[in-house]
């Protein structure tokens, strides 16, 4: 790491309110030497450079995680998990989090065994669309990114009391066909339109 990269760590560390150890600060350069890697061959994500990453990716899951996420709620699965984020973010602010990363593209999902390996994370990947995933029963907070969730997939967690920990823009991602509430809503420090809410389907 460089020192102005090192340098932006600390940052951030203050401007979010998150303290890393050594160890999580080194998971996120694996991380980001196999993502770039990988990035290559596979289209992974639009992030061209390991500050972007950083802040608007592991920071903005540390945020939700510490903020949202509730110390009995023990496992989450991140739906259309992609590159994975901000499901990693999660397991690695929390490592005793059980992570379940749902991903349908096969490429991904290969992606992501190798990042969980390398980066040394307590979670696991299920090959499939997240309606698809039958062990909802054993999740107990679920997370989206970038992606608008279905409203087949909003009953699901709303049958079961999941709530859904979303990382958005102006606009909530969710299919607006279902009754939800916002139990609670952190403006991202150093943005105007970046937020992470937790959402409950009704």
């Amino acid at each position: 790491m460089s020192a102005r990269e090192a340098s932006l760590v600390e940052e951030l560390q203050r401007r979010f309110d998150v303290e890393l150890d050594a160890g999580q600060i080194e998971a996120m350069e694996r991380y980001w030497d196999l993502l770039a890697k990988w990035n290559r061959r596979l289209s992974l994500t639009a992030v061209k450079s390991y500050p972007e990453l950083l802040e608007f990716h592991f920071f903005e899951g540390f945020l939700a995680a510490d903020r949202l996420l509730r110390a009995d709620e023990g496992c989450l699965a991140d739906i259309g998990a992609g590159a994975g984020l901000p499901g990693l973010a999660f397991a690695l602010l929390r490592p005793a989090l059980d992570v379940r990363l749902l991903e349908s593209n096969q490429r991904k999902g290969v992606f992501l065994n190798q990042a969980v390996r390398a980066c040394r994370l307590n979670s696991r990947v299920f090959s499939g669309r997240a309606e698809d995933y039958t062990a909802w029963d054993e999740v107990d907070a679920a997370s989206v990114r970038a992606l608008k969730t279905s409203s087949a997939l909003e009953g699901m967690l709303a049958e079961r009391g999941i709530p859904l920990l979303a990382l958005h823009g102006r606009q909530v991602p969710v299919s607006g066909r279902v009754d939800y509430e916002t139990e609670e809503r952190v403006r991202v420090p150093g943005s105007r339109n970046r937020w992470v809410s937790r959402l409950v389907f009704r």
